[in-house]
């Protein structure tokens, strides 16, 4: 019996991190079967001010949501580690940066004045029915599958955080280095 139920200890052990891998392939495979398509009543924050929500147009776009479980100051608390990507695919044109948060509806107000009040320079959409996962039912709700680079046509080019994984960010560099202006 405790022969056993060791081997099945060991075995769950073993076999945890192929489940894992397969249910991470699933998701990705997922994400990439339909292209992502971004709301049209967005809010938008920029130097503390409403302004009107734009995505630039350049080749590709690199997403940073935060769905309603997730905390959204935290989330935007990390915006300045994005500030020099923001800044070169500004600069470059090959690509944008576009914080999308869907907050909780309880922090709506209080997460519109934080965001104002910071000014920051870059913008930050705001979705306040959810609308990006209704739209998206594709994306997984695990929210490591919240940081990806879509193409001007919304497909999936990469799913990660160039700036918060190592291993990333060379594919990132490769993907927009690759897009042409």
């Amino acid at each position: 019996m405790k022969k056993s139920l060791i081997g099945l200890l060991a075995a769950f052990i073993i076999l945890a991190p192929g489940c894992e891998r397969h249910k991470v392939k699933t998701s990705l495979q997922k994400m990439e079967s339909e292209a992502i398509v971004f709301p049209d009543n967005l809010i938008c924050i920029m130097d503390g001010e409403d302004v009107e929500p734009i995505i630039p147009p350049y080749p590709s776009t690199l997403v940073i949501y935060a769905d309603s479980t997730e905390c959204s100051k935290c989330r935007i608390s990390n915006y300045f580690k994005y500030s020099d990507l923001m800044a070169h695919g500004k600069a470059t044109r090959r690509y944008s940066v576009l914080f999308l948060i869907s907050p909780p509806q309880s922090d709506r107000d209080p997460l519109l004045e934080y965001i104002r009040v910071l000014g920051l320079e870059y913008p930050i959409y705001i979705d306040y029915n959810n609308e990006f996962m209704k739209l998206n039912a594709h994306v997984p709700e695990n929210s490591r599958f919240h940081t990806f680079m879509v193409d001007d046509q919304g497909k999936v080019l990469l799913v990660g955080d160039p700036v918060a994984n190592s291993e990333i960010m060379p594919l990132f560099e490769k993907l927009t280095n690759d897009t042409k202006n």
